[in-house]
């Protein structure tokens, strides 16, 4: 009984304090936990991705994952992954993995291995060189 009663309490303390210190509606305290927890699984999947060591299917995955995680709560995706995942797939676009690359005219031609999709780039006049 006495325990029961010590809960109580501290449940009561607990939303006090909330309510107290926060003066926010407890739908705009969920946007940005919900928020939080997408932007930091958008960092582990990019870690993922990004892994040499993995199997192409776990990268696969994560590369899946992550798009549609960035979609879903309106995230941009880090420029180091965006170009590196096929748009109409969305396999991972790795040179020499999955993905052929080229430079023609002045662009970078990255040809999916997988559906052939192709995305031109343009390459600046600097990038390549060590300045």
């Amino acid at each position: 009984m006495e325990m029961r009663r010590l809960m109580r309490l501290v449940l009561e303390s607990q939303r006090f304090s909330m309510n107290e210190g926060n003066r926010m509606s407890r739908r705009s305290r969920n946007r940005r936990v919900r928020e939080q927890r997408a932007q930091s699984s958008v960092d582990e999947l990019t870690t993922i991705l990004l892994n040499h060591n993995l199997s192409n299917r776990v990268r696969t995955i994560a590369a899946r994952d992550l798009v549609r995680t960035a979609r879903r709560h309106n995230l941009r995706l880090p420029d180091s992954v965006r170009h590196w995942i096929c748009r109409s797939c969305q396999n991972p676009m790795l040179p020499g993995v999955g993905a052929r690359i080229r430079i023609r005219r002045g662009f970078r031609v990255t040809t999916c291995a997988v559906c052939g999709h192709i995305r031109r780039l343009p390459v600046s006049r600097g990038e390549g060189k060590n300045e």
